[in-house]
């Protein structure tokens, strides 16, 4: 009996060995289950702190976007230039005063967007862009649009016309951003300065064709940094498909050689034009020379004439005389 007794208490106490031990398991995976589920929580929250927020410039470019698009919904985007202007306008006296100097100057960011629809006819919004809200817009349409006739359908398109279109519009989808195309510029000149402007054009043969290049058909960012200590600015262009900064060194050279032929060009010019003045005054003196000449001859021939008319008339009188 007492060695029944005895198994029966030892059977009870593993039971509970058991049972105390698997709660504790149980208790392990639940608090493992929630440091892991709070490690992943953590972590993001700490990549979403790590995205970079979008600039005051940035939120301006997409504001405008949206009231040009809302306003024109039939056109598609060809030019985004966007120009700072800090208010400079204080007095002197007033920046010497400690109140003042405190106090951040306002930025105002001028955008101007610039639109095509399927009949090339032109739309603009430009706006005032100050401390994250619109202060003025204005919508101006090309005087050159014709809104007495009927908008033609795209059938009647010919192809022409849509390369043309097609060339002459954005397609914002793929080119950086310009907070993206700010970052690269600024890398380029060591993140020295300030960017006071930025322009995106989808037509870039003028700006190509300033080298003597024809380059290639992608749209360019052109950034210029204000750096006040060097006190000159730079203009970074920037590829706004690939994000590809342009050599500004070769550009540059091209641009010297351009000049060079631009100037042996003008040079050969005036030289061929003198030369062909020349010429035209060796032709007339010629003609002048040869005219005086045939004149001369002219008079010479007529003073023979008259002379032989002479001399005949007084053998004639002579031999009248004689024979009287």
């Amino acid at each position: 009996m007492k060695k029944s007794l005895r198994q029966m208490i030892t059977v009870g106490l593993s039971a509970m060995m058991v049972v105390g031990v698997s709660a504790n398991l149980v208790t392990a995976q639940e608090s493992s289950a929630t440091s892991e589920s709070t490690s992943e929580i953590s972590e993001g929250v700490e990549t979403n702190a790590e995205e970079t927020p979008a600039s005051e410039t940035q939120l301006g470019v997409e504001e405008a976007l949206k009231i040009f698009e809302e306003e024109y919904p039939e056109s598609q985007i060809s030019k985004i230039q966007v120009e700072l202007e800090n208010d400079d306008d204080e007095d002197d006296d007033d920046t010497e005063n400690v109140e003042s100097t405190s106090t951040e100057q306002e930025r105002v960011y001028n955008i101007e967007i610039e639109g095509l629809d399927q009949d090339l006819n032109e739309y603009e919004l430009d706006i005032e862009w100050v401390n994250g809200e619109v202060r003025q817009q204005e919508f101006n349409e090309g005087w050159l649009n014709d809104d007495s006739e009927e908008p033609e359908s795209a059938s009647s398109e010919s192809a022409s016309d849509v390369q043309e279109f097609e060339h002459k519009t954005l397609n914002l989808e793929e080119t950086i951003s310009i907070d993206e195309a700010s970052e690269i510029a600024l890398n380029e000149v060591g993140n020295q300065g300030e960017i006071t402007e930025w322009t995106l054009e989808s037509d870039t043969a003028e700006f190509w064709g300033l080298f003597g290049d024809e380059g290639n058909e992608n749209p360019v960012w052109e950034i210029q940094i204000d750096n006040m200590d060097a006190d000159e600015d730079t203009e970074v262009h920037i590829d706004a498909i690939t994000g590809e900064v342009l050599n500004q060194d070769e550009v540059q050279e091209d641009a010297s050689q351009a000049e060079q032929q631009s100037a042996e060009q003008a040079a050969e010019s005036e030289q061929q034009a003198s030369e062909n003045s020349a010429s035209e005054e060796v032709e007339s003196v010629e003609n002048s020379a040869s005219e005086e000449v045939e004149n001369a001859e002219e008079q010479a021939s007529e003073n023979v004439e008259n002379v032989e008319e002479e001399v005949s008339e007084d053998s004639v009188e002579t031999e009248t005389d004689s024979q009287n």
